[in-house]
């Protein structure tokens, strides 16, 4: 009967009124469960069997805990509300402000549907659907309603839109190592060629026209690629794309489970005390009581510690110095080999586990970008092309020009002759050192990407599978967890 009851209010997808709908479940539970003692102890009593009584009497104390847990829980969920709220909002990175801002820059700019414009987590449906409708994470950081519920919200909801906007960079960087992987793959094939024909006299020119009747009396061809090692480079960004997807699946199945759990989990704590009411259903109750809490309260506070504490990113300037390059952070610091890492204003990468090293930058700055060079750099009087596309057709018609064909090639007959290292002059060119660096620092960028999307992910997980496992047995509930447990 109770479950058929929670589920039809849980079918009501009204979030702040969740008190309200369930309370009258759990006092209907509690009245249950002692009118179950009662007959339980009148038979022991009729019986005159002291086994029965006394078990009546431990389902009584449990029943007077039920009451006790109630009350503490809806007193510390009050405090809370206000507390933690009150205390993120008082920092400057996770305030209301800094939240709403960021959700605000990445709703607006990302191009990614899950967060983007509209009908996403960030800006809620397009049309609502009743007062019960998901209205959004951007609406919920910035409410200004003096509503428990909304209070308590605040720390998770903040918590997703971190999370959101880590998603949408890591996309970004997808996005900019398909374009590398592109490029690379282009470069690793392109083949500068030599042509020497003879004609035959009285001079039908097949050399220049091609003619299926007349051939030339002599023609030599020399094709060679002077980029073919790029293969190695790229057969390991295909890993690395890889990588960077798994990632990306990482972030938006974290802020999935963080929406759908910001929606449920007043069902989740109220459900969970319905049934830990009862003794036969007493195990999973106080499990879902459990899951409630630690993912309200425990998980963002963790997540919050992360953030405040990492998220300013890592000092570069010398203690006492005003040092641009971090040459005396660095060896403070020992992050020699990361903040190397080209970042924005042509300055290095500031260490930020919240804030990813820009790949398009990387490549950018490090000569491997197409089209990405700097402005004033001008290949045969003309500015270097914009774009995959334009870079690709540029180096492409500058090897059909006679000059430019006959010069590839004979420095290609060059380098193979000195065993150099193999280059071409082209419009747009990501020479082998250029790729060599920019392979290196995409390999140090995704091992700071990786902590935003495995390590971190992993160690609060481990720290919320514990905190639940905690509180399951403080509430009588089940903590195994399915064999989950034997993970902690």
């Amino acid at each position: 009967m109770v479950p058929l009851l929670l589920l039809g209010f849980l079918l009501q997808t009204s979030l702040p009124n969740a008190y309200t709908q369930l309370m009258p479940l759990v006092i209907l539970a509690l009245l249950l469960d002692a009118m179950i003692v009662a007959v339980w102890y009148y038979i022991g009593v009729a019986l005159n069997n002291n086994g029965i009584k006394g078990s009546a009497k431990g389902e009584f104390y449990q029943f007077i805990g039920t009451c006790l847990m109630v009350a503490i829980i809806i007193a510390v969920l009050v405090f809370a509300s206000t507390a933690f709220s009150g205390t993120l909002n008082d920092t400057q990175l996770m305030s209301q402000t800094a939240i709403g801002s960021m959700c605000s820059n990445v709703m607006t700019t990302s191009p990614l549907d899950i967060i983007g414009k509209t009908n996403s987590l960030l800006s809620g449906p397009a049309t609502s659907t009743g007062t019960g409708s998901f209205p959004g994470l951007c609406t919920l950081v910035s409410s200004t309603t003096p509503d428990i519920t909304t209070k308590l919200d605040y720390p998770i909801s903040a918590t997703s839109v971190i999370i959101a906007n880590l998603t949408n960079q890591t996309a970004a960087n997808l996005n900019s190592s398909f374009t590398i992987d592109a490029w690379i793959g282009f470069l690793s094939a392109l083949s500068p060629q030599l042509n020497l024909c003879i004609d035959k006299p009285p001079g039908a020119i097949p050399c220049l026209i091609p003619n299926p009747i007349l051939s030339p009396l002599f023609e030599l061809r020399y094709m060679n690629t002077p980029y073919a090692g790029y293969g190695m480079l790229l057969s390991n960004l295909g890993t690395f794309g890889t990588l960077l997807n798994f990632s990306v699946q990482s972030f938006v199945a974290q802020l999935l489970l963080l929406t759908i759990f910001l929606y449920t989990w007043p069902y989740l704590l109220f459900g969970g005390l319905v049934l830990r009411s009862t003794f036969f259903t007493r195990r999973i109750g106080g499990l879902l009581m459990a899951a409630a809490i630690a993912g309200l309260m425990i998980f963002p506070m963790v997540y919050a510690f992360e953030y405040l504490s990492i998220g300013h990113g890592i000092q570069q300037t010398a203690i006492g110095g005003t040092s641009s390059n971090a040459a005396v952070a660095n060896a403070i610091y020992g992050y020699n080999a990361v903040t190397a890492l080209p970042g924005a204003n042509n300055g290095n990468y500031v260490i930020n586990f919240f804030v990813q090293p820009n790949i398009k930058t990387i490549a950018n700055t490090l000569n491997c970008w197409p089209g990405g060079a700097p402005s004033s750099v001008l290949t045969y009087g003309v500015p270097v092309p914009t774009g995959l596309f334009a870079a690709e057709t540029a180096d492409i018609y500058s090897l059909l020009l006679p000059g430019i064909g006959l010069w590839n090639s004979l420095k290609g007959i060059y380098n193979l002759g000195t065993l150099s290292v193999p280059s071409m002059d082209l419009p747009v060119n990501c020479k082998p050192q250029a790729a060599l660096n920019t392979f290196f620092a995409l390999l140090n960028a995704y091992g700071l990407i990786g902590i935003d999307a495995y390590l971190l992910p992993l160690i609060n997980l481990v720290i919320f599978i514990t905190s639940v496992i905690g509180l399951s047995g403080l509430f009588g509930g089940d903590t195994e967890l399915a064999g989950l447990s034997k993970l902690v």
